[in-house]
C-alpha cells in the first residue's frame, strides 16, 4: 500500500497512507478543495486530537519509492512518513554513491536514512526525541535493514554538529528537514527563525 494526496484545500488536506484516508490540517492550502464529501477514516484537529468515522489498527504499513515505513497516529497529527520526502530520493538515488558518509538531521523516522542506505550509504541519523530515533530503528528493521551501515544518534542537532566540526568529521552528503519549533530531549527549544543561520553555518 502506497501514499495518495487525494485532495487539499480550505486549510485541510485528504492523503492517503496505506488503505486509510485521513484529513489533517494545512495552513498553507488557501484554495478550495476540488472534491466534495470526502469521509475521512480518521480526522485530526488540534483541539480534539483524532476523531475516527471507524475503528484504524494501532499501527500498518506503507511504502514509499520501495521504503517499508510503520503509519501510527500521533498525538500531535504526524503518522511517521512525510511523504513530500519521496519526492527528492530519486534525485538522491543520482547522486549517493556506495560507501558514501551521509548525515540525515531532524531525520523523524528514518526514510530518507533508509533510502540512503539502501543506495549502500553509512549515514548517520540524528534526531532529538528518543521515541522517532526507536521508530527508525523498526522501520529499519521491517526494510532488512537493522544490519545497515547506520549510526542511531539521539541528539540536539546544533550541539552534534558543533561535537562534529571540533572533531573535523567531514559527510559527503547531508539531509535536513528542521522544524519550525521543536523541543530536544533535555528540553532544548528550536526555533527555526533563531537557529537556521546557526545550523548551515
Amino acid at each position: 500500500m502506497t501514499y495518495e494526496l487525494i485532495d487539499s484545500g480550505d486549510g485541510l488536506k485528504w492523503e492517503k497512507f496505506g488503505p486509510y484516508l485521513l484529513e489533517r490540517p494545512c495552513p498553507q492550502a488557501i484554495w478550495r478543495p476540488r472534491l466534495r464529501d470526502l469521509c475521512a477514516d480518521a480526522v485530526f484537529n488540534r483541539e480534539e486530537r483524532w476523531r475516527f468515522a471507524k475503528r484504524l489498527p494501532d499501527v500498518w504499513e506503507m511504502t514509499l519509492e520501495g521504503v517499508v515505513l510503520k503509519v501510527a497516529l500521533t498525538d500531535f497529527g504526524h503518522v511517521g512518513a512525510f511523504p513530500e520526502h519521496a519526492t527528492l530520493w530519486p534525485w538522491m538515488h543520482k547522486r549517493i554513491r556506495p560507501e558514501a558518509e551521509i548525515l540525515n538531521l531532524f531525520a523523524y523516522s528514518g526514510g530518507a536514512t533508509l533510502y540512503a542506505a539502501r543506495l549502500g550509504a553509512a549515514v548517520c541519523h540524528v534526531d532529538a526525541s528518543k521515541g522517532m530515533v526507536d521508530w527508525a530503528r523498526d522501520n529499519a528493521r521491517r526494510n532488512g535493514l537493522d544490519k545497515a551501515k547506520i549510526r542511531w544518534i539521539v541528539d540536539d542537532a546544533v550541539k552534534f554538529l558543533k561535537r562534529e566540526a571540533k572533531r573535523g568529521k567531514m559527510y559527503d552528503g547531508i539531509i535536513l528537514d528542521p522544524p519550525t519549533f521543536g523541543r530536544g530531549n533535555k528540553g532544548e527549544v528550536f526555533k527555526i527563525e533563531e537557529t537556521l543561520l546557526i545550523l548551515l553555518d
